[in-house]
């Protein structure tokens, strides 16, 4: 039998004592391990052998939230991500979260009803589920790109040209993806050869935004603020 200890990771308090056989217990706590304690999940975050036939647990209860109490911290987001490309992530590529990607995009006067309609949308997430803390729902958009085919020079020269784009933690690169930093502007998006196909902004937005947006027409959609920038 084994002498198991569990500690409270909080209060670092023992906090129950039993004698089990060694097949109860997992051979390795390198990885991440959850038991069954008085009917409420722990997780075990240390585990120590101090003695033969000894074994402390450090653990730390799981608390359980109700989903009605989890809230979105962004009012809408792009529903589908771009697809990846084989092979591991190069280093020296814009790194972004999956929640940002296409938050700020160029669209072309075209796109303007399309773009309308789902700032109303979004509109509507604050109206109504609008808390201090988040939002209790949020708007899922599933538009695709809102410009033409681009010609690769019309951002004019960079300053500093990315490797590609990642989304943080993942593995593989976005296909198709670039970035480059002109006039203190990361844009980033997706390409075609010498064609853009996607255009967006990551960072703050300069006035040395507007040389690009005027000499192609375009303009920038701020959809988290349902703003137009111009």
């Amino acid at each position: 039998m084994i002498a198991v200890e569990f500690v409270d990771a909080t209060s670092g308090v023992v906090f129950a004592r039993a004698d089990l056989p060694p097949e109860q217990l997992p051979a390795d706590f390198s990885l991440r391990t959850t038991l069954q304690l008085g009917g409420e999940p722990w997780l075990v975050e240390t585990a120590s052998r101090p003695a033969p036939g000894r074994l402390v647990l450090t653990v730390r209860r799981i608390e359980r939230v109700a989903p009605q109490a989890l809230l979105f911290s962004l009012p809408t987001l792009c529903e589908a991500l771009p697809p990846l490309a084989p092979g591991p992530v190069p280093g020296g590529c814009l790194e972004l979260h999956e929640d940002d990607w296409r938050q700020v995009e160029a669209a072309t006067p075209a796109a303007t009803t399309v773009v309308e309609t789902e700032f109303a949308a979004i509109r509507r997430v604050y109206e109504r589920h609008r808390e201090p803390a988040g939002f209790r729902d949020l708007h899922a958009r599933t538009v695709g790109p809102l410009i033409p085919r681009l010609p690769w020079n019309v951002l004019g020269p960079a300053e500093h040209e990315y490797a590609g784009v990642c989304f943080r933690g993942a593995t593989r690169p976005v296909a198709g993806g670039f970035a480059v930093r002109v006039r203190g502007v990361t844009w980033y998006g997706l390409r075609d050869a010498d064609q853009i196909t996607l255009l967006a902004v990551a960072g703050p937005v300069t006035p040395a935004a507007g040389a690009v947006l005027s000499w192609a027409g375009l303009a920038l959609v701020d959809w988290c603020r349902c703003e137009w920038i111009r």
